[in-house]
């Protein structure tokens, strides 16, 4: 027999999650800005705006989860910014 699954849906269109988001934003910025001090200010607006990406692609999958209450923004922070560093950019190809 097989069994046809629903998919989740995509997008994640609830207004009090990204909400939440939002308020997290300037933690997460200043925890980018912070880390990556060193860099040029046009490379480290760059890479901060990758770090947000990041975060919300984090908090959307975990709202799906159903984890959306277990986020916190340094921790968000803390895994986009080591991905960043190591080249994980959002929606790119993988090798």
């Amino acid at each position: 027999m097989i069994v046809i699954s629903k998919l989740p849906n995509a997008n994640n269109n609830d207004p009090a999650s990204r909400q939440r988001f939002l308020a997290m934003v300037p933690a997460i910025e200043a925890r980018a800005n912070l880390n990556f001090r060193t860099v040029r200010p046009e490379e480290r607006e760059e890479l901060v705006q990758e770090v947000l990406a990041n975060c919300l692609v984090a908090f959307d999958r975990l709202v799906k989860l159903g984890k959306g209450d277990l986020v916190f923004p340094s921790a968000l922070a803390r895994y986009a910014i080591a991905q960043v560093r190591f080249g994980r950019r959002v929606a790119s190809r993988r090798n």
